[in-house]
């Protein structure tokens, strides 16, 4: 439960374009949350003022935290993730149909949800690390990247249709075949990433990012 007085804005919503749509193309953004606390290394410890002199990312919203060292937040999600390979390779050890492939893919599922759950419970008033700068700082973060991700789409000549948080759903059009859309979309994939060092560097301070953005599923209308 939010406190009052503890609110802060939460994740983009794009107002849909009506009609029927052809082929179109849905792509998502990997663990947004946790990528931009690593960005940005958000964190309690790590925020500093106006007055601090260091190098030091800028979040959307004004908020400041210093490059160095690495924050526990980030320290945590770096953790999470390493272990996360961990056990997807472990689990790629192992046919599809083993007892042991469906423990290790559960298992690297779990550590997936205790990730993305780090950026709620920095918002949540009673969790050691709360931090309303350093949550609001994210999810500006957050609606920064997919506003950024839908003026790259735009660039292409795509129109995004609608996009929630951490994706965007974009129209190929009726004239395409499936084949086509499939290969447009990964080509789309390929060039937003590439953008994303621009975004970084430009609007948060950030010589290095780790967002990512993938091409999720194609409907066909």
């Amino acid at each position: 439960m939010v406190e009052e007085g503890e609110e802060f804005e939460g994740g983009a919503v794009f107002e849909p374009i009506t009609g029927v749509k052809e082929m179109v193309s849905v792509l998502d953004l990997k663990s947004l949350y946790p990528m931009a606390m690593r960005t940005i290394n958000a964190s309690p410890e790590t925020k500093v003022g106006d007055d601090f002199e260091g190098p030091a990312y800028e979040a959307p919203n004004g908020i400041r935290f210093r490059k160095e060292p690495d924050g526990i937040m980030r320290e945590m999600i770096t953790e999470l993730l390493e272990e996360r390979e961990e056990k997807k390779a472990a689990r790629d050890e192992h046919d599809p149909e083993a007892e042991a492939y469906e423990l290790y893919d559960r298992q690297q599922a779990a550590v997936k949800v205790i990730m993305n759950s780090l950026y709620g419970v920095s918002g949540w008033t009673q969790f050691r690390l709360y931090d309303k700068d350093a949550a609001g700082a994210v999810t500006a973060t957050g609606r920064e990247v997919i506003e950024f991700t839908e003026e790259v789409a735009n660039r292409l000549n795509y129109q995004v249709t609608y996009g929630d948080t951490d994706s965007i759903m974009l129209e190929l059009g009726g004239g395409v075949s499936k084949e086509e859309a499939i290969e447009q979309s990964f080509e789309l994939e390929a060039d937003i990433n590439d953008s994303y060092a621009e975004f970084a560097g430009e609007r948060l301070g950030a010589e290095e990012h780790f967002f990512e953005i993938e091409f999720e599923k194609l409907y066909r209308r």
